[in-house]
């Protein structure tokens, strides 16, 4: 599925519901779980910078985005894809998409996730 190590710093039912948000894709370039990317969250604003570890601060990322992304800030790695040629305009507003969207129907299909796996 999506990640498959044990996480301490969120619980397994918010992480699933944040993929389940966000489509279970990467946000920065779309690759998605079915196609094999190993997904993982990432902070909009980088936890070393300040950022919490809400969801309302989290995003999917597939571990190549955010292991490219480190601890930049957002506009700072926008800038980077942008000079690689990438829309960063469609990043930016499926970023705002995601986050805008209310997690409490996602976290009610994670915990369905859950209980099914028992």
């Amino acid at each position: 599925m999506a990640h498959k190590r044990t996480s301490n710093w969120i619980r397994k039912s918010t992480r699933l519901a944040i993929y389940c948000r966000d489509g279970w894709a990467c946000t920065f370039c779309g690759r998605t779980a079915e196609s094999g990317a190993f997904l993982t969250l990432d902070h909009v604003v980088a936890h070393v910078m300040g950022g919490s570890n809400k969801p309302s601060n989290l995003i999917t990322a597939c571990r190549s985005c955010n292991s490219s992304k480190k601890a930049l800030p957002l506009d700072e790695f926008l800038l980077t894809l942008s000079d690689q040629g990438v829309d960063t305009g469609a990043i930016s507003r499926r970023i705002q998409r995601h986050l805008a969207r209310d997690l409490k129907p996602f976290r009610a299909i994670a915990r369905t996730m859950i209980s099914a796996r028992r």
